[in-house]
């Protein structure tokens, strides 16, 4: 992983740099530590290295692995007893934007009494 952050440093790749920051807060979240003791680790410019020990201690790196995964559009980062967590969808509860998924199935087909069945 070191040597992915040398060439996007050398070669001015922010896809690789933002690539290798978002794997760090996942699968490699545990050789982070191993990484930042190298002497190769002090070789890189001091701002990759704020960087990389920013992620590595400001919480993004310290959740689940599994988080890495999940989209954080509608994600708020902070988690306390009373904020956090997903957003409230604003169309969840809109009828006019049900779909048949949503929907319970006597608000579709009626009641089990109204319903005619026939023998085919």
């Amino acid at each position: 992983m070191l040597e992915h952050f040398e060439l996007a440093n050398r070669y001015h790749h922010l896809n690789l740099l933002n690539a290798n920051l978002l794997r760090m807060e996942g699968s490699f979240k545990r050789k982070v530590g191993e990484m930042v003791a190298l002497e190769k680790f002090d070789e890189l410019p001091e701002d990759l290295q704020r960087q990389i020990l920013d992620r590595q201690s400001s919480g993004w790196a310290l959740n689940s692995h599994c988080l890495a995964n999940v989209p954080t559009l509608n994600m708020k980062r902070t988690i306390s007893l009373n904020y956090g967590g997903s957003k409230p969808n604003a169309y969840e509860n809109d009828p006019s934007l049900q779909t048949f998924q949503g929907m319970k199935s006597m608000e579709a087909f009626g009641s089990m009494k109204e319903m005619k069945i026939t023998n085919a």
